[in-house]
């Protein structure tokens, strides 16, 4: 299959509320044959230039076959800034606000911002990316599926969620590989999930794990990730490069 049957994200630290310049990285994105932008605000240095207007202004950048995923990702889990949870929970509901396609929010995130979410996220239009973040090992393919299973019963059962608002979203569960066999967990992850027709993103982080970002999307992720001039995550690699790679198969 071409590259362009496949989705990949180009991830894009935002390190200013400069529109011009947003603006053009946006486009490089597009050359590289990203269809979907991570936004990652974390990368900002000051929490208070995330405005509701900044992000709605955004927003409007972002060429409609593009799909936009916004992210402010928890200081535990990667994340650069560093804020309270009053101050997150803002954040996101200006997120929700803006109307972007996606939004990302930790499956480790307190029930409060869960429960938030819930309550106005089904009458926006707007998907979630449930996300889980091991940057210090692979867990075996039973745990990582527990992992899931627990946070799926949290959504039902404690927080009543909608099935229809669960099935729009997506599971992301990114790992590190410390040995090249790690690779197979993730995949074999992509490719049960997308077998019951759900959205799954998995793979390995680390230049051991780079191999998975690529062969999650033909077990059936439902994208991966690259950069463009600078990683977010450990063995992220351009995007041009994914595409590349995918199209070695033709």
């Amino acid at each position: 299959m071409k590259s362009n049957s496949f989705n990949i994200c180009l991830a894009l630290p935002v390190k200013s509320n400069d529109h011009q310049d947003l603006e053009l990285s946006i486009k490089e994105s597009i050359r590289s044959g990203s269809n979907f932008i991570e936004f990652r605000f974390d990368y900002l240095k000051n929490e208070d230039l995330i405005t509701t207007n900044f992000l709605i202004d955004l927003k409007k950048l972002i060429p409609t076959n593009i799909s936009s995923i916004f992210t402010l990702r928890h200081h535990s889990e990667g994340g650069k800034l560093k804020i309270n949870d009053f101050k997150r929970k803002e954040i996101i509901q200006r997120f929700i606000e803006a109307k972007p396609d996606f939004i990302d929010v930790e499956m480790n995130s307190n029930k409060d911002l869960l429960k938030n979410i819930k309550d106005v996220i089904e009458n926006n239009n707007i998907k979630l990316i449930f996300s889980y973040h091991d940057f210090i090992k692979t867990p075996d393919f039973n745990y990582s599926k527990s992992i899931i299973d627990k946070f799926e019963h949290l959504l039902l059962d404690d927080l009543n969620f909608n099935i229809k608002t669960l099935n729009n979203s997506v599971y992301k569960m990114i790992f590190t590989a410390q040995e090249f066999k790690d690779n197979f967990i993730p995949i074999k992850i992509c490719n049960f999930y997308s077998k019951l027709n759900r959205n799954i993103i998995s793979f390995c982080m680390g230049d051991l794990g780079i191999i998975s970002r690529i062969y999650s999307l033909k077990s059936g992720a439902f994208l991966t990730y690259g950069s463009f001039m600078e990683e977010t995550a450990p063995g992220q690699i351009n995007s041009k490069e994914i595409k590349d790679w995918l199209d070695l198969d033709n």
